[in-house]
């Protein structure tokens, strides 16, 4: 079974306090059952971060990485669609931030653990001042199954830079971006993470130098669903012939 994009969404905000939800909207196209989320989160603030996330439909959303540096923090999460499109999904930050933006994609076909068990391997990230080539480096560790989701997740500080999919490590397709933008700027892109015991890097182009924080991770498939077993099928059909 094979992973797809299903839709992307963009909000950004200028203010954000603590206990104060942002609210998100929906995600623009029809979720399934089992569809994965995942937000990336862009803020100012580098002591603050996200307390919590939810959405109309009581979806759990786990914290599956976060960094800051520079000003701009990174926060990405994921929830896994219980019963369609939320009507809404609000992020609740822990204390003032500032400006910030959230960018949303949701994907159908891939490993449904509530928790960071949808990782296959450790996210990397990386980060830079005033720089043009955001590149989250390379993994150490290899993948441990083939064709999962690698997503590339990039955050920066604004300032009208125009943000595509990277092309450097694999070709990348640009899931949602807010770019360019002069507030801060939150984009996400995904590709197959190809074959078992591959690498994983992300990397994104940009047309002006930015404090930037780039994060590469891969999503496994859904478990594939298993029928009886061949013992069991013969026991089966010796049953009906007595």
């Amino acid at each position: 079974m094979a992973w797809s994009v299903v839709s992307g969404a963009i909000k950004v905000t200028t203010t954000g306090t603590g206990g104060t939800s942002w609210d998100v909207g929906n995600l623009g196209a029809a979720l399934s059952a089992g569809d994965r989320m995942v937000a990336v989160i862009t803020f100012y603030n580098t002591t603050a971060t996200i307390s919590s996330i939810s959405d109309s439909l009581n979806n759990t959303w786990v914290l599956l990485t976060r960094g800051n540096s520079n000003y701009v923090a990174q926060e990405i999460w994921s929830a896994v669609s219980a019963d369609g499109t939320p009507s809404s999904i609000t992020v609740t930050p822990s204390a003032s931030v500032g400006v910030s933006a959230i960018a949303i994609a949701s994907y159908r076909g891939l490993d449904t653990a509530a928790s960071t068990g949808c990782l296959d391997g450790t996210p990397l990230r990386a980060s830079a001042t005033a720089n043009s080539s955001p590149d989250s480096g390379t993994t150490a560790g290899t993948t441990a199954s083939a064709s999962g989701l690698k997503v590339g997740a990039y955050s920066d500080n604004g300032s009208y830079r125009t943000i595509t999919a990277g092309t450097s490590d694999a070709s990348y397709t640009l899931n949602a971006s807010n770019s360019p933008t002069n507030y801060a700027t939150a984009a996400i892109e995904s590709v197959d993470s190809g074959a078992a015991g591959s690498t994983a890097r992300a990397t994104f182009s940009s047309t002006g130098t930015a404090d930037w924080q780039t994060t590469v991770f891969v999503i496994k498939l859904a478990v594939a669903a298993s029928g009886p077993s061949i013992p069991i099928l013969l026991n089966l059909q010796r049953q009906f012939r007595n």
